[in-house]
């Protein structure tokens, strides 16, 4: 028996055994129960706006007179969201159109963030240096959205499950 074919009937041999254990896996997977509907649904955007809002100002530690500034930075952020979540729809039947349709929400997704950028800037700019380079250590996703990230990116840098974990720059 050649090299080769050694290296194929351990492969297959491997393939068998590997084979039944997947459908195991994978038939329990299947059979969990299907998570409740609550569990699934959207949360409340005035929910996760308060919450956004709160994790700020812990975060960042804002003082009564920057409130003005975080709010308008937050209703920014939240007629961005509506406004890119209203193009979602039904996928174009013909090749021409989704390319006609994806330049559409491109252009809307530029012009949005055009408006987080502005919205940013102006809400950076009331922030004291302390405050900045606190802000400056999150990921986007959890000043924008909320989310306290998971294991990621942040400036470039993998930062851990710790949202104030420093990066270096």
């Amino acid at each position: 028996m050649t090299a080769k074919m050694r290296s194929l009937v351990a492969v297959a041999a491997i393939s068998l055994c590997v084979m039944p254990l997947c459908a195991v896996i994978g038939a329990r997977a299947f059979a969990q129960a299907a998570a409740p509907a609550a569990a699934l649904a959207a949360p409340d955007p005035q929910e996760a706006r308060a919450g956004r809002a709160d994790r700020l100002r812990t975060i960042l530690q804002l003082r009564p007179a920057q409130e003005p500034a975080l709010q308008s930075y937050l209703t920014a952020l939240d007629a961005v969201n509506r406004r890119m979540k209203a193009l979602a729809g039904p996928t174009p039947a013909t090749m021409p159109e989704r390319v006609a349709r994806m330049q559409h929400i491109m252009a809307e997704g530029k012009s949005a963030m055009d408006v987080v950028a502005d919205a940013t800037r102006r809400f950076y700019d009331q922030l004291d240096p302390g405050q900045k380079r606190a802000i400056d250590a999150l990921p986007m996703q959890a000043v924008m959205h909320g989310e306290k990230p998971a294991l990621g990116m942040a400036g470039g840098v993998l930062t851990g499950l710790d949202p104030l974990a420093p990066t270096s720059r």
